[in-house]
């Protein structure tokens, strides 16, 4: 990321993306990645550079309990990537909202269910007192 790295930043980044991608980026196994199947990305995978991500990552023994224990152990883990931890709590939320709105069993095909994950959104945005404008053009583009 190249812009200055806020918690708006972040949020609307990862708004874009997840709309943009419709779908949960998810490994072979069958849990959440930082890079999943097709080049698929989750919340927090879209804002690691491509030149600081590690395969390592997503082999951390699906390390998240619901928790941001995955997002906190990503950051201990691998240093390089300490302009994240400003964010901890917001990337945690994210995280979450990523890992928990998959639509169905068959996670490497099934898409976002938009209209769930708007709500998840707005919910993050309050709570870490966001605009949530650009969530709203999304939605509205995709006939949320």
């Amino acid at each position: 990321m190249t812009q200055e790295l806020t918690a708006q930043t972040i949020f609307d980044t990862v708004v874009d993306h997840l709309f943009t991608q419709g779908r949960p980026a998810v490994a072979g196994n069958g849990f959440c990645a930082y890079r999943g199947a097709n080049g698929a990305k989750c919340a927090v995978g879209i804002l690691i550079p491509d030149d600081l991500y590690d395969p390592k990552m997503d082999n951390m023994d699906n390390a998240d309990d619901g928790n941001g224990y995955g997002v906190s152990m990503l950051l201990n883990t691998f240093g390089l990537l300490n302009f994240l931890r400003p964010h901890t709590k917001l990337l945690w939320g994210l995280q979450d909202t990523h890992d928990e709105n998959l639509s169905g069993f068959e996670r490497q095909t099934e898409n976002f269910d938009l209209k769930r994950l708007k709500m998840w959104l707005e919910d993050i945005a309050r709570m870490h007192r966001l605009d949530a404008t650009n969530l709203d053009n999304r939605a509205k583009e995709h006939a949320v």
